[in-house]
């Protein structure tokens, strides 16, 4: 309801292996498909990963799987630093500028992401799903934190799976 009405809502789905919490967001993410709501999938892998990879991963899904250009008028000119993460922004918005500094500056790509997620889900809502959290890096926690905290009203649902027993438990998700 809290996304209905144009909010955001992060609902962290935690158990043992096997438990069935995959089956459970899968469900969901259907439901809300059906409902014409964008559904953006990506997965922790078990080993040590490329930075931000869930997240690059739900961001390649989006811009891949919309023709190109549907999403140009979507897409603020703010977002230019997402370059950095995904080739695959110039199917929708080529003339965008990556920031002249060649350094990762994080508050750049964290509000570049927003951005867009916050663009897309004022249109047609989103669902970012993001599979085995217990295994994200440290860069991937902290920009999701930043989408969780992020104080805009777009209509946003975050579902997240997490192990929540030894030895897979993060101690950076449950601190």
């Amino acid at each position: 309801r809290q996304v209905e009405a144009g909010g955001r809502q992060t609902v962290f789905v935690a158990g043992p292996a096997g438990s069935g919490k995959s089956h459970l967001v899968a469900e969901v993410a259907r439901a809300l498909h059906a409902q014409d709501v964008a559904v953006l999938l990506g997965t922790c892998p078990s080993d040590l990963s490329a930075p931000y990879h869930p997240l690059v991963e739900a961001l390649d899904h989006l811009l891949t799987s919309t023709p190109p250009g549907d999403l140009t008028p979507l897409i603020p000119d703010t977002v230019g630093a997402l370059r950095r993460l995904t080739p695959h922004l110039d199917r929708h918005r080529a003339d965008l500028a990556e920031p002249a500094s060649q350094h990762e500056h994080r508050h750049e790509l964290f509000a570049a992401y927003a951005a867009l997620l916050d663009a897309v889900a004022g249109a047609r809502g989103v669902v970012l799903v993001l599979e085995d959290v217990h295994w994200a890096a440290t860069p991937t926690l902290l920009l999701l934190n930043h989408l969780i905290r992020s104080p805009s009203p777009a209509r946003l649902l975050i579902l997240a799976t997490m192990r929540d027993t030894a030895p897979d438990r993060s101690q950076e998700l449950t601190s």
